[in-house]
């Protein structure tokens, strides 16, 4: 604030030096250092502000095993297998992910990346059931099971 009225020149500051008092084009010099210094830091707290790669992951594969948990059309078996892979990711996600209440842009991130996820795999779903085309179905089917089983990989290692 001080900075500022100087620099308006409504305030004349005074700080003892060996001459006495600092002339004012000085004294903006030193205020313009403080804040290039406090925006450095904000570039270096923003750099803080990136997901933790597992937690990414995690939060990546609990979206499509949500996905999968939604789908109506999964046979029973498969219904229980999902139920406990998205039970597997919940807990693991709760554990390193941010808690329900966190609203800092880490935990928005994740939480978009969630969402993103499941689109995806809940888009794939449609495709790979209900497409008229059957190689297109194929694909879709093919790329379910490689994202899942690169989720189960990450829990068997």
């Amino acid at each position: 604030m001080l900075c500022r009225a100087v620099a308006l020149g409504i305030a004349k500051p005074f700080v003892p030096t060996l001459s006495g008092m600092v002339r004012r084009p000085a004294y903006l010099v030193a205020c313009v250092l403080v804040g290039l210094a406090a925006l450095t830091g904000a570039a270096q707290s923003a750099q803080s502000d990136q997901p933790d790669p597992l937690a990414l992951s995690f939060a990546v594969c609990l979206g499509r095993y949500s996905a999968m948990r939604n789908d109506n059309w999964t046979f029973p078996g498969q219904r229980v297998a999902n139920d406990i892979g998205w039970q597997r990711y919940r807990d693991l996600y709760a554990a390193i992910g941010p808690g329900a209440s966190d609203r800092s842009p880490v935990a928005r991130a994740l939480l978009s990346e969630r969402i993103r996820a499941r689109s995806q795999h809940a888009r794939l779903l449609i495709i790979a059931r209900h497409d008229l085309n059957a190689r297109r179905a194929q694909l879709a089917s093919a790329t379910l099971a490689r994202q899942l089983r690169v989720c189960e990989d990450m829990i068997r290692a």
